[in-house]
């Protein structure tokens, strides 16, 4: 597999795993053409780890997972390297969310190299939600009545529910490490004490930014229903 482009510490599906190696990219096996994929990146504040996390709508697993110390504006670069990996094996440029939180130095950067996929956050209070906002996730959360309200739990909320029903499928020890010491304190879902959870929330939104992206419809390919759709238009 070509990783060109990709950070040099990458784990691929034909590269031998070292257990005792930290590779911020770990790719766990080969897309295919016209694979719909969505990816959420969730910045860091300062010196933290970043994480991204792709989710393919097609076989419902997470094909490539990244985290890293780094500042978000580094992250943002890092992002267009592992899309661009992405589009030229897929022919498609993966949806991509940043969570608005922390990441605008990201989204600025990821503005300046003109990405063409970029997700809007969604209008919530519409009878059609649609992507009306302003570009990025915005994860939210509050307490009401007692109960935990906002993006931030139904984020949580699905990923559960998906794990419990088995509709996804994990590959990735560090993101199955984090949910695993994912705990509930005081009402609140976080990592316990001395534990991250960026690879958590990085995957609850690839989720969430996957329900909210339509399927692509490429149907089949017709050579001479486009030769008569193109004779149509020619001068006469």
């Amino acid at each position: 597999m070509n990783l060109e482009g990709l950070p040099q510490t990458v784990i691929s599906c034909d590269m031998e795993y070292k257990s005792d190696q930290h590779y911020p990219c770990r790719i766990y096996r080969k897309l295919e053409i016209n694979e719909q994929l969505v990816l959420f990146a969730d910045p860091a504040e300062s010196q933290d780890f970043c994480a991204a996390v792709l989710f393919s709508k097609k076989f419902m697993d997470f094909p490539i997972i990244f985290n890293e110390v780094m500042e978000s504006s580094q992250f943002g670069y890092e992002l267009q390297n592992i899309c661009k990996y992405v589009q030229v094996r897929t022919n498609l440029w993966p949806k991509l969310a940043v969570e608005r939180n922390t990441g605008q130095a990201t989204i600025f950067v990821l503005q300046q190299l003109n990405y063409p996929n970029m997700f809007r956050m969604v209008d919530f209070t519409s009878m059609a939600p649609h992507e009306a906002g302003q570009l990025g996730w915005i994860t939210t959360g509050h307490i009401s009545g007692g109960e935990l309200q906002g993006t931030r739990r139904k984020m949580l909320d699905d990923l559960a529910l998906s794990i419990k029903q088995g509709q996804i499928k994990l590959y990735d020890k560090e993101q199955i490490t984090q949910l695993k010491t994912f705990v509930i304190v005081k009402g609140r879902a976080q990592a316990r004490a001395h534990r991250h959870d960026d690879l958590v929330m990085a995957t609850a939104g690839a989720l969430q930014v996957s329900q909210l992206t339509p399927d692509e419809d490429f149907g089949e390919f017709d050579p001479e229903a486009l030769k008569q759709h193109r004779e149509k238009w020619r001068f006469k």
